[in-house]
Order: structure tokens, then sequence, then C-alpha cells
């Protein structure tokens, strides 16, 4: 829990100083924004100011003595239309009013279009109408104030300068451009909402004297009693713009403040937020994280009692499995348990263990099961094998005898070929044994069959220290006398072989209709089959030896073994066998 405690107050900390450092400077960057603005609608309306007084036409017609009725109503539309072809038709501004301070006539341009004459008293009266002259042609920038000439209840901005007829003369006369108040400050609140709302991010503008310029207060309304503070922090600097903290004795907290000094209008923009609501969605977020902390401790606790209780129960399940495991009770039986946690997964592991262990030993006995199978059905037909060598011989002998050498090389070819297969040894044959057993029962094969059969054999390769199982290439070729060759001669069987530094392969092809094809993919689908399924009395004898094949190579070889069969595309089939020339592993 002190740990706790410790990380959120560290990481608070750390991110408020981080939180306050960036909104300092988004501030910053806010009053400098507002500042630029605000200098160029200031620049844009001195600059309409400027183009009107400096145009000669326009102080001509202002300034001329006609005064019949015709001619001053003529005046009034020259000076209109002037004015808008030098203003421009977009009116970027909200009033011009043109004051002649001798003989008091002025003219309005803008919301109302009118010349008037004859009241200077009331012009001279007007309050920044004295201080214009005393700029002496100079800009004089006003802060908001009521329109006096019109509609006192609309707030304007406005930017002055004091011009005579002719230039060098006394100033008598003055151009005032107006902007409203709200148009002028629009930028602003789209940019931050009125500083009204307590706590909320606020702006403030300040003329140079200290007079709140944004937001607007009438002389006899109140506004934030903070107003003074900030300004009495901002006199005492003299950067043009930058941030800072500061004490609010009125809110009794601190606040963020940050301004930018205008040197065109000499007004301060300043942005300031609470502290406290600054960092107000890190302090809920701190609490959170406290309160999660406290909940996730709590639940830590219960969850820790519970783990620890049923630790013991799979424990106890795996050492009475381990007590009770032997050869006879492999097949374990796992109890589902809802609460599975690793000791359960590994009492579950356990018991596929003991499963899969008890899949591989009946492998391993169907595999000799069926070795003995295989044997079994090669030797059907000896009733009595020694009889049967002895028949052979006194065949052999008379044959011999008679001058019938062809009877006696079968007679030899026979007996050792039923030598080889009766052979109950385990141990591996060479590749090149295999094959000259395979050529006997061709030979036999040629004698019986004279003129009706050929047969080509080619081996590449040395094949005489390759080790292989016994009777897996004399089957297939005996299957091509048996399914192949139910068609007119010629028949042809083609035995190929090649050995390399990693495989060998031997290939036997024959010119018959091939495999039936429902039959074709019975066999490949039993070949990729992961499991091994050994025949029985009932399966088809033309698959009998090519699965017998194909699984004691796939016990001997494994992912190295090599047995494909398929039709060739116009007559007849292959199969092809083979292994991994360097497995030193026993003939299965």
């Amino acid at each position: 829990m002190i740990v706790i405690i410790i990380f959120v107050v560290s990481y608070y900390l750390k991110v408020s100083s981080l939180i306050e450092e960036k909104a300092s400077e988004s501030f910053l960057q806010y009053s400098f924004s507002i500042t630029d603005r605000i200098d160029s609608e200031i620049q844009d309306l001195d600059s309409i100011a400027l183009k009107l007084i400096s145009s000669k036409d326009l102080k001509e017609l202002f300034f001329s003595d006609d005064i019949s009725f015709s001619k001053e109503l003529q005046k009034k539309w020259d000076i209109t239309d002037l004015l808008f072809s030098i203003s421009g038709p977009s009116l970027d501004f909200f009033q011009i009013n043109l004051f002649n301070l001798k003989n008091g006539d002025y003219v309005k341009f803008g919301k109302i279009y009118d010349t008037f004459s004859g009241n200077k008293e009331y012009l001279n009266s007007i309050p920044w109408v004295l201080s214009t002259i005393e700029m002496n042609g100079k800009r004089l920038l006003t802060s908001p104030h009521p329109d006096e000439m019109e509609s006192p209840e609309i707030i304007v901005i406005s930017v002055s300068r004091a011009f005579s007829e002719v230039f060098g003369a006394k100033l008598d006369s003055i151009i005032e451009v107006q902007q409203s108040y709200d148009l002028f400050f629009n930028y602003i609140e789209k940019m931050i909402p009125p500083a009204d709302e307590e706590g909320k991010l606020k702006v403030y503008i300040f003329d140079s004297f200290g007079k709140l310029v944004y937001p607007y207060q009438d002389s006899t309304g109140k506004f934030n009693d903070s107003l003074d503070i900030y300004w009495s922090n901002l006199a005492s600097r003299d950067e043009q713009l930058g941030s800072f903290r500061m004490d609010n004795g009125f809110r009794k907290e601190k606040d963020i403040v940050s301004f930018s000094r205008s040197e065109q209008t000499g007004w301060t923009v300043v942005v300031v937020e609470s502290e406290g609501e600054l960092l107000k969605p890190l302090g809920t977020f701190r609490n959170n994280l406290i309160q999660l902390g406290i909940l996730i401790l709590i639940i830590t606790m219960f969850l820790t009692y519970f783990v620890s209780r049923g630790l013991t129960v799979p424990i106890k399940k795996m050492r009475n499995s381990i007590n009770n495991l032997s050869l006879q009770a492999l097949d374990l039986k796992s109890d589902k348990s809802e609460n599975l946690n690793e000791l359960e997964e590994l009492n579950d592991a356990f018991m596929k263990m003991c499963l899969r262990l008890k899949e591989s030993l009946e492998e391993v006995v169907a595999a000799r099961s069926h070795e003995t199978r295989a044997q079994l059905y090669a030797l059907q037909a000896q009733m009595n094998p020694h009889f049967l060598y002895n028949i052979l011989s006194i065949i052999s002998i008379k044959a011999e005898q008679s001058n019938q050498l062809e009877i006696h090389e079968m007679c030899s070819n026979l007996s050792q070929m039923m030598r080889y297969i009766g052979n109950e040894s385990p141990k591996p044959v060479s590749l090149s044994e295999e094959i000259q057993y395979m050529i006997k029962y061709l030979n036999l094969m040629k004698i019986r069959y004279m003129n009706q059969f050929e047969y080509e054999i080619n081996i590449r390769g040395e094949i005489e220290g390759i080790s292989v199982p016994r009777m897996i290439i004399q089957p297939i070729v005996e299957n091509c006398f048996k399914y192949a060759f139910d068609i007119k001669p010629m028949w042809k069987i083609d035995v190929t072989g090649e050995v390399d530094d990693n495989f060998w392969k031997i290939s036997i092809r024959d010119n018959g209709p091939g495999f039936d094809k429902s039959e074709l993919n019975r066999i490949q689908q039993q070949i990729r089959d992961t499991e091994y399924k050994y025949f029985d009395d009932n399966a088809e004898k033309n698959s009998i030896g090519l699965m017998n094949i194909y699984y004691r190579l796939k016990l001997l070889y494994g992912e190295n073994a090599v047995f494909e069969i398929s039709n060739m595309s116009e007559k007849g089939a292959t199969v092809t066998v083979g292994g991994l020339r360097t497995s030193k592993k026993a003939a299965v």
C-alpha cells in the first residue's frame, strides 16, 4: 500500500509539473496569436484612414464651400461615391466619420451614409477629439466606447487621425474609422470562451494605462477583483511576452498567467487559468488510481487465499496418478476441473502423456504383429518347407541328368528365393541383394511367359553398402503380373534406381492399364493418414503388399521415407520406394 501511495504521489508531482509547463507554452501561444490578430486589425483600420486623408479629390470635396441646395446634394453623392471607390465595396469597418472642426461639417460613411454641417461645438466636446488633435497627425487608438454620434448602445473601437486641407497647415479636421467591438473581438471568443465562468480559461486585454479593454466593462459595472493583482504583476515586468505563476489572494490559490505586449497598440493580452482547475482532471485521476489500488489490494488478498487453498488438490491428484502408474494402467482418466491452473494443466498433460505412451506401445506391438503376418502370407503356400526344398532338389537333379538346363535353373532360382523369403532374421539386407532376388524372380517369369514379357533394369550409383528391409521390391514386381498384365502382350517392366549422397530410390513401371482411380485414391489416402492401419484378413490383397512396404519404410525412415504411387499419362503405373541412405536403424 505504501509503495502504491509513493508511486501515485511521485507520478502526480511529475505529471502536474509537465502539464503546467505545457499549459504555459500553450497560453503564451494564445496570447501572442491574439496580439498579432489585434495588430493586424488595427493596421487595417489605420490603412483605410491614411488612404482617405491622402486623397486630393476627397479633400477638395470635403473642404468646398458651396452652399446651394443643389450643389450640396451633388457634393453629398460625390463624396459617397469617392469613399466607395477608395475604401472598396467590402466595407471592412463599421463606420467612417470625417469632422471639420472649423465649421462643424462632418460626413458619415458605412452603416449610415449622410453629411451634416454647423455643429462644431458638439464635435469639439467629444472627449477623444482633442486627444486626436494633440497627436499632431499621428494615429490615436481609442479603447472600446459607445458610438457617440449615432448609436450609444453599440460599442466600437476606433482609429483616428487629424488632417488639414493643405499639407503643413493647421490640423483642423479629423477622420475616425470605427469597428464594432463584437466583430473586432469575435476571433478571441471563437478561440477561447468569454471569461464569465469561474475557474475556466480567461482572456483579458489591458491598454497601456491598465484600463480593461476586453472584456468590455462600462464605468458602472464591477468585474473580477483579481484584475488589479494581474495588472500590478504585469506592470513590474519589462519583457514583451512571458509566463509566470502568481498567488491569487481572492481565491486563495495560484494562477498560471501568460501575456504578450503589442508594440503597435501598447495593449497587453493576458491568458489566465487557475492552477487548481488546470490540474483538476489529474487530481481526479490520482484519487481514482488510489481507490483502484486499494480495491486491487483487497481483491488480491482474497484471490491469494483461495488460490493457496486450491493448490494442494492438483498436487495430490498428480501424486496419486504417479503412484498408480503401471503398464496395465496407462489409460488413466483425467477428472475435469473448472479451476484450471498450471498444476491442473500439468496433471492433464501427464494423463495425456500416459495415453500417448499406451498408443506408442500398441503401435510397436502392431508393427511386430504386422511383420509376422507378412511373413506368414509370404509362406502360406509352404505346407512343409523342407519337403518342398527336397522335391525341388530332386526335380533339379533329374532335369540336369536329362540335359534340361532351363528347368534346372528354374528349380535353383525358386529354391534360393524360398530360402530368402523364409529367412526370419531381423537383420537388414543390402540393396544389391534385394535387387538380385528381384532379378531371379523376373527370370522365372521370363521362362514362364517366354516371348510375351520383357524387362529392363537400370540402376545408377553405388548400392552395395545400403541396408534396406527385406522384401520391399519383389512384391511390387509380383503385383505387376497379378494385376497389371491382364492385357494382350507384349508386357514390359522397367526398374530404375538411383543413389546419391543422401537418398536411394527404386522405381518400378509397367505398361498395364494402371490402378483403378478409386483404389488409387484410397491407397493415397492411407499414405496421407498419420495413423498406421495394419491390414486384416478382409483387406484387399492388392493394397496389403503395398501398404506393408509403406509402413515398414515409414517405421524405418520416418519422414525421410519415400513411397509414391501413380498412374502414368499414357498407360501403366509407377511405384517408387526409397529412403535416407545414412539411416542406421534396424530393418523392420
